[in-house]
């Protein structure tokens, strides 16, 4: 026999721990400035200078990320004419054209240094992730690598959910991997 379920009361719920979130956010300490990295394409297919690159970037904590590039109609038409392999997962192209934001991710397990050397394309393949050394081919396109830390993980993938709708950037897909759990 099925359960009867109260949806009024769930809705309720759900209400009550919306409310607990905007205080959360509401509260929460959010840096107003923010920290940037310039890279270009052929830096950013030399792992070297990549690795030594991610060294500068914090160890730890939670972060914020964004990356713009200064002629995003170009970095379209190279993931486009990169066939899709199977040998690595990429990010998901959004179909939007008129963004120069790249990519917005947050980090709360993982280390920033080891997201960016991902969106390089030198991280594990099975990862997905922007993979940009193996479809990149114009050495003239620049990077802009944004991120600012956040002290709450939670705070921070909600706010990551928010800067992709604001943003609307070009790959990947918005909300984390069941990175949102509930309030204690």
């Amino acid at each position: 026999m099925s359960k009867v379920i109260d949806l009024k009361k769930t809705q309720d719920s759900l209400v009550q721990y919306l409310g607990e979130m905007k205080n959360l956010i509401q509260n929460a300490e959010i840096l107003s400035s923010f920290s940037t990295e310039i890279i270009n394409a052929s830096q950013i297919k030399d792992e070297t200078h990549v690795r030594q690159f991610a060294e500068k970037l914090p160890k730890s904590g939670c972060h914020i990320y964004w990356i713009d590039v200064d002629l995003p109609n170009e970095l379209v038409k190279q993931f486009n004419a990169e066939p899709i392999k199977a040998d690595y997962k990429r990010a998901r192209d959004n179909k939007n054209t008129d963004s120069k934001f790249v990519y917005v991710g947050s980090c709360t397990k993982t280390k920033l240094s080891s997201r960016f050397i991902q969106h390089c394309g030198w991280g594990n393949d099975q990862t997905y992730s922007l993979q940009l050394r193996k479809w990149l081919t114009d050495e003239k396109l620049t990077f802009t690598f944004n991120y600012v830390a956040i002290e709450d993980g939670l705070v921070a993938q909600y706010l990551e959910d928010q800067l992709h709708r604001d943003l609307k950037p070009l790959f990947g897909k918005s909300g984390g991997n069941n990175k949102i759990v509930a309030l204690k």
